[in-house]
Formats: structure tokens, sequence, C-alpha cells
């Protein structure tokens, strides 16, 4: 994630940065299974505080992703909302962020027709830690 470089306020004063989400990459070797980042969308988010100071605070952020599957893709339409209540340190490594709601995926090739089925759906109550490795293969 990288934050902006100014701190603002929220509506209760709290100090707030802006966030933007740069990778996401998850994938399953057993199941055949890919979920990265759709860059195409902004994956945007704020870092507030819990009091004065920014940390410890709570990071919230809208994700876009591609689940691919086998050799199909499917994309959201609507963001995944993802939350920690427990940042203390940033950059957010072992931080756990779970989603509130369920959001649907579709074909990636019918993501703007609006009489499209969804295909796949997230379960609420996701869960990633974000972790400091990147591997390359």
């Amino acid at each position: 994630m990288r934050t902006a470089s100014e701190v603002t306020r929220d509506a209760d004063g709290r100090p707030q940065v802006a966030l933007e989400r740069l990778l996401t990459h998850f994938h399953s070797d057993e199941a055949d299974i890919l979920i990265e980042q759709n860059h195409a969308r902004q994956n945007k988010g704020t870092l507030t505080g819990h009091g004065e100071e920014l940390l410890p605070g709570t990071a919230t952020f809208e994700q876009y992703l591609l689940i691919t599957v086998g050799d199909k893709v499917y994309a959201n339409r609507d963001a995944l909302v993802m939350t920690s209540t427990d940042v203390s340190e940033w950059a957010p490594v072992g931080s756990t962020f779970t989603s509130k709601a369920a959001v649907d995926f579709y074909a990636v090739d019918e993501i703007d027709d609006a009489d499209a089925k969804p295909v796949l759906t997230l379960a609420a109550k996701c869960a990633a830690e974000i972790r400091d490795e990147l591997s390359l293969g």
C-alpha cells in the first residue's frame, strides 16, 4: 500500500491519510485459482487514527479483483471492502483484514452487461493477512 503525503482529519477530528493498494496476489496450485488486483480500477482506502496519532488506527480499503479459475476470468463490479481495526505499525505487516459483506463476481467479458448473472461470490468475512514477502517464480 502507498500512503498519501498529507495527513488530514476525518469528520470526528481524528488524523487520516489516504491509501492506495498497489498489489494483491493469491494463488493456489492445488485448486488452479489465481486472485490478482484489477489495475483497471482504483483500489483506494484510508488509515484513520484511533486518537490523536495515526497509529494505532483502522485501515480500510476498497478492492477490485480478477479471479482466474482454470482459463476463466471473473471480476467484481462492487468493491470488496477490507478493514483492519488493529493496525499498530506501518506497513501493516501481520495485520488481518476482513470483509463485512459478500461481493459478486461476473465473467470479465460480461462485467458491463447489466443483465449478466454473478458467477462467483466472495463470501462475507473473508480474511487476508498482509505479508512482507514476495515470491517470483
